[in-house]
């Protein structure tokens, strides 16, 4: 019985660091947005891996980003529903870090919320 409640113990530890944050975000053009189906269309610069961001990272994004452009969409994702290798790291060596998702997609069903920002 030992080894079985062990067994569970760290199964739910394991779990718990596996996603770090409850939500993540992922900028998109309107046209990418409407475009998808049951995944999210990503552009080019989402072809090696998926780039995704933390909320506190949101604003740093959409103004580097998006800035001048008139219309775009932010997704909030549930990163529990995303296909793939979920990976913190960062951009360039001593930068700061971030979520990229490996071999995977962004399924209609891991978005929680999409909102519309306009300048």
């Amino acid at each position: 019985m030992k080894n079985i409640f062990l067994i569970t113990c760290l199964v739910a530890i394991f779990k718990l660091g596996a996603n770090e944050v409850e939500h993540l975000y992922k900028v998109v053009s309107v046209e990418q947005w409407e475009a998808s189906k049951d995944s999210v269309v990503l552009g080019q610069v989402d072809s090696e891996f998926i780039h995704l961001s933390k909320g506190d990272q949101l604003e740093r994004i959409t103004t580097k980003f998006w800035r001048g452009v008139e219309r775009y969409v932010v997704l909030t994702i549930d990163p529990d529903k995303l296909p793939g290798k979920l990976v913190l790291e960062a951009n360039r060596e001593g930068g700061d870090k971030y979520y990229h998702l490996y071999n995977g997609a962004i399924p209609k069903e891991a978005v929680l919320h999409v909102e519309s920002r306009e300048i």
